[in-house]
């Protein structure tokens, strides 16, 4: 396990969970199989952080089709009042200034109900079979489980 630290950006508690349940979870994901579907993670009402269960979701899905149906089943959570905070992650790369070629990320889109959305892009490399961490690129991110900032019930 890498042990990734949330950034300093993530002033909620509840995101700075989620963060550290997401990217363990998809770093196991890359040690163990080299790669992963998207996938979610939330935090219900009781403060419990977890896995979201899709439960089957039939064939496999590209994985965009795949990241818009967890942000339909996670939408109809936010209105059922079982979430109150939501990761969806999934495999990508960025370019960081100054760089000419992108480099491998875990993105994590952190969506709370009483903050800001934020996009976190957890950069990693391969050195000999082994994932190294790099750093955290936070960005703002777009509303798309929780359409307004007012609290559960």
């Amino acid at each position: 396990m890498l042990n990734p630290r949330p950034p300093k950006e993530l002033e909620h508690e509840d995101l700075r969970r989620l963060y550290v349940e997401a990217v363990n979870l998809a770093f196991t994901l890359l040690d163990g199989f080299g790669g992963f579907a998207p996938f979610a993670v939330v935090q219900r009402i009781d403060g419990t952080v977890l896995p979201f269960d899709t439960l089957d979701v039939g064939e496999p899905a590209p994985d965009a089709r795949l990241i818009e149906h967890l942000t339909s089943l996670l939408q109809e959570e936010v209105v059922a009042q079982r979430v109150q905070a939501s990761a969806v992650i999934f495999d990508a790369e960025v370019r960081p200034r100054g760089l000419l070629e992108p480099i491998d990320a875990i993105c994590v889109r952190l969506e709370h109900h009483a903050q800001d959305p934020v996009t976190c892009y957890q950069t990693y490399r391969r050195q000999r079979k082994k994932l190294i961490n790099g750093r955290v690129i936070v960005v703002p991110g777009l509303a798309r489980i929780f359409p307004t900032k007012r609290p559960p019930r």
